[in-house]
């Protein structure tokens, strides 16, 4: 055994670096020593883009991940880069750091590894920085990315708010990661993911085949707090040696469990999250090609089912009709069913096998039945076509120039095989009940169409102010619903000449800012099932305002989201922000300039965020004079519309009661309150129709159908039997009478296990009307008096024009 002496300078210096070790312990610091460190099972990569508004939820992650953190087989490393204003939590650092992410009790224990000033995280060099950076320094088995930001298909990732706005495109994600790949040796990431929204699509995972074996990402809008880290990093450290198969599918599983569980269910309606196989890519493309040369040689023959299939295929997103993004397995399906042209059928049903093929794993909302895992960049207009950004941002860089030019195609034929379509819109009449409309005498507006390859039937209520300008209180589609084979409703419109009426119900909303009743432009979303606003939203800590949308619960009418739209110089992104106290919303209304332009206006009454949640109500219209607009646009972009005028004179109605909007056409008015729905029509399968109107949480049911009778006796016996079969009648039909003079008969019943109601007969003008005043849920008397006194009130008979 030798010994080597060591000279009394040697070893001070020894002894201070050791107490500089243990003090650099003490604090948390960490060095990074690649050499130093053995490989792992996994490396779990997340390059968290937070230099914009989504600060606070980036935080929210990172608070999860420590709650697993690293382990002796799994490195979980994180490069973040914040900005300033959003969230002071977490040491409210503004610049790029990296952290090596291991467990802690809150984030006040996580130190970083390195802290690089401010970075641009919108360009492919800073990706492959980090990525060659994560790989050098924590070395492992296997790899997987998670890119996270606001997100927005195509358009790309971001953006970065102290960098100009900048967006990393789909052409700079594949970029960094080739750089990455080639400087480390990596094969392939395991997976690589997006926390952003709208990026399961086609445009981008072309971008990711040849790096990574799986991509994962949502077709839809990505919900604030993103993908569920706990659950994702318990299963990866609990079993560091998983299949990547197993690991996606805790993931997609945790996902959607989450946010089917969460605290305020109803502020997310629509989310999805998909595992791509991009080793069965190939397919698709070679597939989707074959359709755009069969579909290009057959345009003339199915430009119009094409054109169809576009406007009833699933869409996304919800809360922003800009991207145009639709599920390409569901509008090839409906391609596939409308096409009179068999090798184009045959061709879509070979996208639809292939693309079926390439999704691993899919779970989605109930009410997104089409969102079957892959979505596809598909403008229906021509002007909408934003061809140079989409080549510009690389997106489908397998197929761009083959799917640009099967989108101009589709344009060009439509136009010019349309420009004879002799599209029209006529207003053939206005009706009511008395000499002005009101909100208890519904306007009634009857008009005609001609025309084929529809895309759009709307109507546009408009208020005229003493200066003459116009605004728009209220607006819908006027789209005709189907079901398909699957059960699923699909959005039609008119094809050729087609008449038909629309009943406006002279209401507006309203929202009380600063003890004043505000009128707002709401729009219901048949989708979600909410109710949405749009206008300018601005952050309080920095003055930062951007477009913005609410999204109010259908039934209580609160706020339970908003979504912010960012406009950057490669495109369009949107992403739910938290709104804190003092932040602002002020709402927009739109006007109809002469020129016939729409205009967004915005109102000077400034909602604050507070304790009080923001919400809105409807009430009566405001008196005056109106407009109703109707317009109907096709596939080559023409529009044609025409107008109905009248006068509103809600003075001295009543502010909590509505008429029946489909009154006019049957002969009959009655009020309900103004806090019920929209009346509905049902198809019977007994040929006749039902017309409808319900509470707001659907215990009371006003029904009604219109039968032809010849008298109040021969009306009540043609019922009987069905009385007798189909509810289980209390006592003997008694006569009413109601506060207006009309005699009647009514059937008392109950229904199943609690179900009461009354069935209420009158004959008047030549036809039997069946009232049903139905209770599902079991009588109670001051509800039922309250309803049946207003119906008895309001209720008139007329003859029908």
């Amino acid at each position: 055994m030798s010994f080597i002496h060591i000279s009394g300078d040697i070893l001070m210096k020894l002894r201070m670096i050791g107490r500089l070790s243990l003090i650099l312990m003490l604090f948390g610091i960490v060095i990074a020593n690649s050499t130093a460190q053995n490989n792992k099972a996994w490396t779990f990569l997340v390059y968290f883009a937070a230099d914009n508004d989504l600060e606070g939820y980036m935080i929210g992650d990172v608070a999860e991940m420590i709650q697993i953190g690293s382990s002796n087989d799994v490195n979980v490393v994180i490069q973040v880069d914040r900005t300033q204003g959003y969230d002071d939590s977490w040491a409210d650092f503004t610049d790029t750091r990296r952290f090596y992410v291991t467990q802690q009790a809150n984030l006040g224990g996580l130190r970083s590894i390195e802290q690089l000033g401010e970075i641009d995280m919108g360009t492919a060099e800073s990706l492959a920085d980090f990525i060659t950076w994560g790989v050098a320094n924590y070395p492992a088995d296997k790899y997987s990315l998670i890119i996270w930001s606001h997100g927005g298909g195509w358009n790309g990732i971001g953006p970065d708010y102290d960098d100009n706005q900048s967006m990393l495109t789909i052409e700079e994600i594949s970029e960094g990661i080739s750089t990455a790949r080639a400087q480390t040796g990596i094969d392939l990431f395991e997976f690589i993911g997006f926390d952003a929204c709208l990026m399961s699509q086609l445009e981008v995972y072309q971008a990711l085949q040849g790096h990574a074996k799986y991509g994962i990402a949502a077709e839809e809008i990505i919900p604030g707090n993103g993908y569920n880290y706990v659950a994702t990093l318990r299963h990866l450290v609990n079993n560091p040696n998983t299949s990547v198969e197993d690991l996606l599918m805790v993931m997609v599983d945790s996902y959607m469990e989450f946010y089917s569980t969460f605290e305020s269910a109803s502020t997310y309606r629509f989310f999805d999250l998909h595992a791509i196989d991009l080793g069965a890519l190939d397919a698709v493309n070679s597939a989707l090609a074959d359709f755009v040369r069969v579909a290009n040689g057959n345009m003339r023959d199915v430009f119009s089912a094409i054109g169809v299939a576009r406007v009833g295929a699933q869409n996304f997103s919800y809360v922003s009709e800009g991207f145009e993004f639709v599920d390409l397995i569901d509008i090839m399906a409906l391609i596939e069913q409308g096409s009179p042209v068999a090798e184009v059928q045959n061709a879509a049903q070979a996208v639809i096998d292939a693309t079926i093929n390439s999704v691993f794993y899919t779970r989605s909302t109930d009410n997104m039945p089409g969102a079957r895992g892959i979505s596809v960049y598909f403008p229906i207009l021509a002007d909408d076509f934003n061809r140079d950004a989409y080549i510009a941002n690389g997106a489908m860089p397998a197929l761009a120039d083959e799917w640009v030019l099967f989108l101009e195609t589709f344009h060009s034929i439509s136009s010019e095989i349309l420009a004879d379509n002799n599209l029209s819109m006529t207003v053939t009449g206005v009706s009511y009940l008395y000499d002005e409309a009101s909100v208890l005498a519904p306007p009634t507006i009857q008009f005609q169409t001609t025309g084929t390859a529809i895309i759009d039937l709307q109507y546009l209520a408009l208020y005229q102010d003493d200066a003459g300008g116009q605004y728009i209180v209220a607006q819908s589609p006027l789209a005709i619903y189907t079901e398909d084979a699957q059960g699923n409703l699909r959005s039609t419109y008119p094809d050729g000449d087609y008449q038909s009426s629309y009943t406006w119900d002279v209401l507006m909303s309203y929202m009380d800012i600063d003890g004043e009743q505000v009128p707002v432009l709401v729009e219901y979303q048949t989708r979600s099932g909410q109710f949405k606003l749009n206008g300018i939203f601005c952050w309080v800590a920095d003055g930062t305002c951007t477009q913005a949308s609410m999204f109010f619960d259908g039934i209580s009418k609160e706020m339970v989201s908003l979504w912010v739209t960012i406009d950057t110089g490669n495109g369009t992104v949107t992403a739910a922000v938290n709104p804190k106290p003092g932040d602002t919303f002020n709402p927009a209304l739109a006007t109809f300039t002469p020129e016939g332009d729409i205009e967004q206006v915005t109102l000077p009454n400034t909602f604050v965020f507070g304790n009080t949640p923001a919400s809105f109500y409807d009430a009566p219209a405001l008196s005056g004079t109106y407009s109703i607009l109707l317009y109907i646009r096709d596939l080559a972009g023409d529009l044609q519309a025409d107008i109905a005028q009248f006068v509103v004179n809600n003075a001295d109605m009543p502010t909590d009661l509505r008429g029946f909007p489909e009154g006019q056409q049957l002969g009959v008015n009655f009020a309900y309150p103004i806090t019920w729905g929209e009346s509905v029509i049902q198809d019977l399968d007994n040929g006749n129709t039902r017309y409808y109107v319900a509470n707001e949480d659907r215990t009371f049911f006003i029904n009604l159908e219109v039968l032809d009778a010849q008298s109040l006796d021969e009306f009540y016996t043609s019922l009987e039997s069905f009385f007798q079969e189909t509810v289980n009648v209390l006592q003997d039909p008694f006569p009413v009478d109601t506060s207006n003079g009309y005699s009647g008969i009514a059937v008392e019943y109950t229904y199943g296990d609690s179900g009461y109601g009354v069935y209420l007969l009158f004959y008047e003008n030549g036809a039997g009307y069946l009232f049903d005043l139905y209770m599902p849920e079991g009588y109670d008397e001051e509800i039922f008096n309250t309803v049946y006194t207003i119906f008895d009130a309001w209720l008139i008979f007329f003859p029908v024009e």
